[in-house]
């Protein structure tokens, strides 16, 4: 089940994000505000997304799975959570990662060589 973080969650979420060198500000009150949902097992911090509400809906701001729980459907879990809050959801991703968020709906809005810039749109 994905729930939003709580402040207990905080020291779990910044070693997440520090650990594939994520950059996310004020997490703590990113927190307090409910933009940060995880994922949790037995207490522990599997995955988080971090959005930023819009005047649209949110853009996703990090998504991070700890390592040896990637390709568990966490991360789609994570994404089908914002989605079905939101509606309309924005990202930017390594061009190599575009795999998996086309498999979830996302459209390109523009692309270098090296990121995608996408939305999502709930029909």
């Amino acid at each position: 089940m994905i729930e939003k973080a709580t402040p207990d969650d905080r020291l779990a979420l910044r070693r997440l994000i520090d650990s594939v060198h994520l950059i996310v500000n004020d997490l703590p009150a990113r927190i307090a505000d409910s933009s940060v949902y995880v994922k949790r097992s037995n207490n522990t911090v599997l995955g988080a997304i971090v959005l930023r509400e819009t005047t649209y809906g949110a853009h996703i701001e990090a998504i991070v799975v700890r390592k040896r729980r990637r390709n568990s459907g966490i991360g789609t879990e994570l994404v089908k959570t914002a989605i079905d809050r939101y509606g309309v959801l924005t990202m930017s991703c390594q061009s190599d990662t575009w795999p998996f968020w086309a498999s979830l709906g996302f459209r390109p809005l523009w692309s270098t060589d090296q990121r995608v810039y996408a939305h999502y749109e709930s029909s």
